[in-house]
């Protein structure tokens, strides 16, 4: 089974959305993204551990919560790359 697949059975979405959460997972997630996640996860209550964050990122178990915790948190530093590499070609322009 693909990952695209995991994610429309796993949490229930349609594939254009599964496709564009596989982006943003695969493309989006900085190194030692799991301890950000887990404080992320910690300040809303809900209890993790990294190991189980890495499970979920890797469609290894399904936990809704700290997927869309995963999600969110790519999508901020998708944002954010954007605005520095934005922000760079304004420098050297």
């Amino acid at each position: 089974m693909t990952n695209i697949n995991k994610i429309v059975s796993g949490y229930n979405m349609h594939s254009h959305k599964a496709t564009k959460c596989m982006e943003l997972l695969n493309n989006h997630l900085p190194h030692g993204y799991s301890k950000k996640v887990k404080a992320i996860a910690d300040a809303r209550n809900i209890k993790t551990s990294p190991q189980i964050i890495r499970n979920v990122k890797s469609l290894v178990s399904f936990d809704l919560q700290i997927f869309t915790i995963l999600i969110e948190f790519a999508a901020l530093n998708e944002e954010n790359k954007k605005k520095s590499q934005s922000k760079l070609d304004e420098i050297l322009n």
